[in-house]
């Protein structure tokens, strides 16, 4: 299972999809045991990236999550606009690649 939802690009996309339509993060099968039915399981919250942070606050992100009542296995879906178990924007983790190429010592990134 893709753990990410690649059709939504941004914040403002992501809350307006949890607010309209929230079952478009809903896995078809158990990422585990592959049974077709998850039920609903709360949200957790992420932290934006740090260009989201205004006024010395942090931006939380509603995630959603799912069970499977099969197995009992949890499982989320990010928005593509987030990247999993980082909190760095994509562009800055590529333009960070990009020096690592070029050669630039990771002290200096």
């Amino acid at each position: 299972m893709c753990r990410m939802i690649g059709s939504v690009h941004t914040l403002a996309q992501h809350f307006l999809t949890l607010h309209i339509d929230p079952s478009a993060y809903r896995p078809k099968r158990c990422p585990q045991c592959k049974h077709g039915v998850l039920w609903a399981h709360g949200v957790y919250y992420r932290q934006g990236d740090r260009s989201l942070i205004s006024e010395n606050r942090c931006v939380l992100i509603p995630v959603p999550r799912f069970c499977c009542p099969h197995c009992n296995t949890t499982c989320s879906r990010l928005p593509a606009c987030l990247s999993p178990r980082r909190w760095y924007p994509w562009s800055a983790q590529g333009l960070a690649q990009l020096l690592v190429l070029a050669g630039t010592p990771l002290t200096r990134i």
